[in-house]
């Protein structure tokens, strides 16, 4: 009898113990925001740190986007993060599993590397130089436009550091000047036109 009674409360200590003790379940991704933002099911945004993606306005926005969720959306996720950016974002590495979704978006081609210290940098920049060479995603010809769309828009226009710039031949930058178009980067054709949408004249101009 002694032995049935340890039995049952065995059982009832283990039966327990599982449901006081166990892990708490995941929280699920229930939303993407664009190609490097996510939303979980506790409310909390993620931004995905070492990564940039274009903006969904830009060239390789709407894929990226589309390529975040079918690697992303509804799955549990893991989050090792614990810095807001100016935005109020979680900045994180997000794990499905034991590989981060960082380092899968990366890998599509349609976000890049963004230098900061965390023990996926170095993996994921290397994975974002081969998208480089190889000419995928962003760094394909579709998002990239090394000549005009005609010889008369020979006006270039790029976001450095956070500023708009233009310049045209005879500008001391033009030459080293690439129009990467999944930066949101433009050709114009006057400089009233580049004016107008907010660029500036670089100061290197003639």
């Amino acid at each position: 009898m002694n032995k049935i009674i340890i039995l049952i409360l065995s059982f009832v200590g283990i039966f327990l113990g599982y449901f006081l003790f166990k892990s708490p379940s995941l929280p699920r991704v229930t939303r993407v925001i664009d190609g490097d933002t996510i939303e979980l099911e506790t409310k909390q945004i993620i931004r995905l740190v070492n990564l940039y993606a274009p903006e969904l306005k830009h060239c390789g926005g709407p894929e990226a986007k589309a390529a975040l969720e079918e690697i992303a959306l509804n799955r549990p996720v893991r989050v090792d993060g614990s810095y807001n950016d100016d935005h109020g974002r979680l900045l994180s590495l997000v794990y499905d599993g034991d590989v981060s979704i960082n380092e899968k978006i990366v890998r599509t081609g349609w976000a890049w590397f963004k230098s900061q210290a965390t023990p996926e940098s170095e993996k994921i920049k290397i994975i974002s130089a081969d998208n480089k060479v190889n000419k995928i995603g962003v760094f394909s010809d579709l998002c990239n436009a090394p000549t005009p769309p005609s010889p008369q828009c020979t006006i270039k226009a790029n976001y450095n550091e956070g500023s708009s710039i233009y310049s045209y031949p005879g500008c001391g930058s033009y030459k080293n000047t690439k129009i990467e178009l999944f930066k949101g980067d433009r050709w114009f054709c006057t400089e009233a036109e580049a004016i107008k949408a907010g660029f500036i004249k670089a100061k290197n101009c003639q």
